[in-house]
């Protein structure tokens, strides 16, 4: 499990767990264990965007605003899909929240990323939530769900309906 800050406790069940703080760390990280695995599940998306000069110190209140200066954050999910090619190990599962345009946004993610399956939902039925509605959709135009109910719940569904069908049940350790 490589994730960012969380406040969560880590998972039980032996998971090895690699802390990571900067999208830049996230993907070091992230490429340097997934072809050895069997499925990579992106659970969460680090931000699209990073600043150019992180400051060194607090930025502090002046006379005059501040020009904040952006750049991209590289996609993890896509390196992983392009670099697999047409192998389907490991099986990609990503995510997309959206704001609008649900379906359409989980398709061209779904095509962009080169993903096994895309868990979709809108913002506004999760965030901040203990619940939450996911569609799962798949390449050739499969969609299933609506799906409604605790996030928990959801994770189940999710990996009922995307790695053990492709992994077996035998492989999948929850």
């Amino acid at each position: 499990l490589v994730r960012g800050p969380s406040a969560l406790a880590p998972p039980a069940g032996g998971a090895a767990l690699v802390e990571v703080t900067t999208a830049v760390e996230m993907r070091r990280e992230v490429l340097a264990r997934w072809r050895g695995v069997d499925a990579v599940v992106m659970a969460a998306a680090v931000s699209d965007w990073r600043p150019s000069r992180p400051a060194r110190e607090k930025l502090k209140h002046g006379p005059k605003g501040i020009v904040l200066e952006l750049e991209p954050n590289r996609d993890i999910l896509a390196g992983m899909g392009r670099a697999r090619g047409t192998s389907r190990r490991p099986l990609l599962v990503g995510f997309c929240v959206e704001t609008s345009g649900l379906a359409r946004a989980a398709r061209a993610k779904l095509a962009a990323k080169r993903c096994d399956a895309v868990v979709a939902n809108l913002v506004s039925d999760g965030l901040g939530t203990e619940t939450d509605r996911i569609e799962i959709h798949r390449p050739g135009g499969a969609v299933d769900g609506p799906f409604e109910g605790p996030k928990t719940d959801l994770a189940d569904r999710i990996l009922d309906l995307t790695i053990v069908p492709a992994l077996g049940p035998r492989r999948v350790r929850r």
